[in-house]
């Protein structure tokens, strides 16, 4: 799952932008604190406390690890890691990450090149299959830098919202890849507002046409390969979504006077039950991510730039971000 916080439009996000996006609009600009301390790029993967870790100035992401024992953030100058209550960032070019999925065996990504030169400037869709050590471009290289992206973990298929159009996604729009990029095809999407489109893509684990998108009025899921939608649950703004691994279920964070995570059955929005939240009403959730190994364990990520782990599916909670730094 990927949120989309620069396409909220400006009438419905007001109160929410006010209240969640203080803390952001008020940091000063990233500095690769880790690389101007360690040094080369190859030193960024040694672990180190919190204390000497650099501040997070934003998070586009969160991602786990295939054996379930790594949480990937995706930040502005790369990849933090958190591994066994240490962190890290992960070795190799600083760029700035606007996505990340994780599918079995591999991390999906898009943002913008920290190289100069001749590297293109956006990074398209890249993979990598080694944690975020070495990625290989897969399509629209400096083409797209994609924001609203989800893919199934175990089955092939990949969605993307294409905010602009660009040589291979010609159209403002929802596509689907399940090709690894080497062909698109446009998802009509009935069922959702273009004008506002979805705040964030999540896809069933093992049903690649089963796509959820996070709208202002609630939680829209398509069993079509996102040719068409139907509204499922909730008439407060969604924010994040997230599919169970146990393929019966899906979280959503919702946002109107206060923030609400709640996990329901996707195929009819039934069955649904608030989890009790560990931040303010003034904060909310922007990123949601499960353990592939423990399904118990989820981690929240919140626009306040906290990250919170719970190992009892959001029973306790423990902070392992605050605003930015890690704990």
């Amino acid at each position: 799952m990927i949120y989309n916080l620069a396409r909220l439009n400006a009438a419905r996000r007001h109160a929410l932008l006010a209240a969640l996006l203080l803390g952001v609009a008020s940091v000063p600009p990233l500095v690769d604190a880790f690389a101007a301390t360690h040094g080369d790029s190859t030193l960024r993967a040694q672990s180190v406390s919190a204390s000497d870790f650099p501040v997070m100035t934003h998070i586009h992401g969160l991602a786990y690890s295939r054996d379930g024992t790594r949480l990937f953030i995706a930040t502005h100058n790369g990849l933090a890691v958190y591994h066994a209550g240490r962190w890290s960032m992960a070795p190799g070019a600083a760029d700035d990450l606007t996505a990340i999925v994780a599918t079995e065996g591999s991390l999906l990504s898009s943002g913008y090149s920290s190289t100069s030169g001749n590297a293109p400037n956006r990074l398209g869709l890249q993979r990598s299959r080694d944690n975020g050590v070495t990625w290989k471009a897969l399509a629209l290289s400096d083409q797209a830098a994609l924001r609203v992206m989800g893919a199934s973990y175990y089955a092939r298929a990949i969605y993307v919202y294409n905010d602009s159009s660009n040589a291979v996604l010609r159209n403002q729009g929802f596509f689907y890849t399940q090709s690894d990029g080497t062909t698109w095809t446009v998802a009509t999407a009935r069922g959702v507002d273009i004008a506002s489109a979805a705040h964030s893509l999540a896809v069933h684990p093992t049903q690649p046409g089963v796509v959820a998108a996070s709208t202002d009025t609630g939680l829209l899921i398509s069993e079509d390969f996102a040719q068409h939608f139907q509204h499922v649950y909730g008439k407060d703004f969604a924010l994040a979504a997230w599919f169970d691994f146990d393929g019966i279920h899906i979280w959503l964070s919702q946002y109107l006077t206060r923030s609400r995570l709640t996990r329901l059955r996707w195929k009819d929005g039934k069955d649904a039950n608030d989890v009790a939240l560990p931040m303010s009403d003034e904060d909310g959730i922007a990123f949601i991510c499960q353990n592939p190994v423990d399904f118990r364990q989820i981690v929240i990520a919140t626009f306040k730039r906290d990250v919170y782990l719970s190992d009892d599916q959001g029973g306790t909670w423990r902070r392992i971000v605050d605003r930015g730094q890690a704990t």
